[in-house]
């Protein structure tokens, strides 16, 4: 049975230009809740989509904006609140983003990834972040995630330092911002400096290229070839990706829309989960125990289909028209 780690990184951004007067109110209506003209496809939405397919996520739950004066602990809370009733598991992420706002910081701000930072930066941070995370209501986090994958070798040293059991910020579409070397295989346990690397999953989608397992990345087709191509080649742990605001487009831009097409594929990829769950296993990071399992070969990387990759760049350039054209 192939262990399936659907993480979602719940996460907001202060986009909004009045921000801190707003008390972070309308990012955190999009970023959250996902809420555009009176629709929610938000933390709630995939709470009940995953809910009614009976399935396990991780939360990989940013908390440093929880330090900021004018946001303050109660929106944490909230969302803490609300992925513990659904008996998920929560784990940390950070954004660096954040450091300026948070006056209980002793860290100078360096840039918004987490590389710029050095080990003891860094273990601070993790240490800080985690804090606000257990002040707000969960658990001891025990994984850990970097924002934008920008994890480095110094962040594996300060993990270790911090407690930390598990990382997952390696995604192999990412080699600007991540700074981890390659793992052996994207589909088993690495330990590097005492810390477990289980890296986002991806497969080749054309010869020299790999697709990581992200929801608003891969269409429905790729997403259960890979998990099958994965279940067939030995893979222990397959990673997905997602996001409290996977289904929105023009976040940036303040052009919000919803993204039907990635909505139909969260909703797709959790049917066809929850239909085959003697094939594969949601589990959350505190389900696991990994300390065994970096023995024997490493299972090899996984191949997508040439037709199913056309088919899902066709549609990307239809949808990129329709855009142009609201």
């Amino acid at each position: 049975m192939l262990n399936v780690l659907f993480t979602i990184d719940t996460e907001t951004h202060p986009i909004n230009k009045n921000w801190q007067s707003d008390n972070l109110q309308q990012d955190m209506a999009r970023d959250i809740e996902g809420m555009v003209d009176g629709r929610c496809v938000g933390l709630d939405y995939e709470l009940e989509v995953l809910a009614r397919n009976n399935l396990k996520a991780s939360f990989m739950v940013e908390s440093l904006f929880s330090a900021v004066p004018e946001v303050g602990t109660d929106p944490l809370k909230g969302i803490i609140h609300r992925i513990q009733k659904g008996n998920h598991d929560i784990q940390l992420h950070l954004h660096c983003e954040w450091i300026p706002y948070c006056p209980a910081l002793s860290v100078p701000y360096r840039g918004y990834l987490q590389h710029y930072y050095s080990s003891s930066e860094q273990e601070q941070l993790i240490g800080f972040a985690s804090e606000r995370l257990q002040e707000c209501g969960a658990l001891r986090p025990i994984a850990f995630r970097a924002g934008g994958y920008s994890a480095d070798e110094e962040t594996m040293h300060a993990l270790q330092r911090a407690g930390f059991k598990y990382d997952t910020s390696f995604n192999i579409d990412f080699p600007e911002k991540c700074k981890l070397a390659a793992p052996p295989s994207l589909g088993s346990p690495h330990k590097v400096f005492g810390v477990q690397e289980i890296a986002v999953a991806a497969f080749q989608d054309f010869p020299g290229h790999f697709r990581p397992a992200q929801i608003c990345a891969c269409s429905s087709s790729e997403m259960t070839r890979a998990l099958e191509q994965a279940e067939l080649c030995g893979w222990r742990h397959f990673v997905i990706v997602c996001h409290s605001f996977e289904m929105l487009s023009g976040r940036w831009q303040g052009k919000m829309r919803i993204r039907n097409e990635v909505v139909s594929r969260f909703e797709k990829l959790c049917t066809y989960l929850g239909r085959h769950q003697d094939r594969f296993r949601t589990i959350g990071f505190d389900d696991l125990d990994v300390l065994h399992d970096d023995h024997g070969d490493p299972p090899p990387a996984i191949k997508g289909s040439l037709l199913n990759t056309a088919a899902r760049m066709s549609m990307q350039a239809l949808n990129r028209i329709r855009s142009r054209a609201l």
